[in-house]
Order: structure tokens, then C-alpha cells, then sequence
């Protein structure tokens, strides 16, 4: 199909659908998948709502909060997991 990055201006759409079905087979790329779907979705759920506050605050609720949440745990997973490392591998020297 497309080998030696020939052919990626006029076949752009196919390439990125190939890329994401990569990105999906590794693992953790298709949790990000669903991220952006649940943000596509709650972004219309709030589109819909009878009044701006109202949707902004379900954008804020269901969306942003979530999250940021997400973001937390993913980043205090790995800081962990780094920190675990050093320590088995002696980590690094102290100035």
C-alpha cells in the first residue's frame, strides 16, 4: 500500500485511519480512543442542553472534571513506575 512515505498527500484520510488502527493494536492508545469519543459525546450532550449555562456546566461536570481526573492518575502512575525504576536500578547520583 503506501511503503517509503509515498503517497501520503494524496491518500491523507487513508493513512490516519491506518495509523489509528495501529495506535489501537498497541494498548493504551485505544483507551484514548474512548477518551475522545466520551469528550465527543458529552460535547454534543451539552450542545443540546436548553440553555448555555446548563451546557456549560455539563461540559464542565462530564467533561473537563473527568478529565483532569484521568490526567492525575495517569500521571501519578507513571511518576511511580519511573521512581520504582531508579530505585531498581540505583537511580541517579545525589549532587
Amino acid at each position: 500500500m503506501i511503503e517509503g512515505g509515498r503517497g501520503v498527500q494524496s491518500r491523507g484520510g487513508l493513512v490516519v485511519c491506518w495509523r489509528l488502527i495501529e495506535a489501537v493494536k498497541t494498548g493504551l492508545s485505544g483507551m484514548y480512543l474512548i477518551w475522545i469519543g466520551w469528550l465527543y459525546f458529552v460535547l454534543m450532550f451539552s450542545v443540546a442542553q436548553g440553555s448555555v449555562l446548563r451546557g456549560g456546566l455539563m461540559l464542565v461536570l462530564l467533561g473537563v472534571l473527568p478529565t483532569l481526573l484521568m490526567g492525575w492518575v495517569l500521571r501519578q502512575r507513571r511518576r511511580n513506575r519511573l521512581a520504582r525504576e531508579q530505585e531498581k536500578h540505583g537511580g541517579f547520583p545525589k549532587a
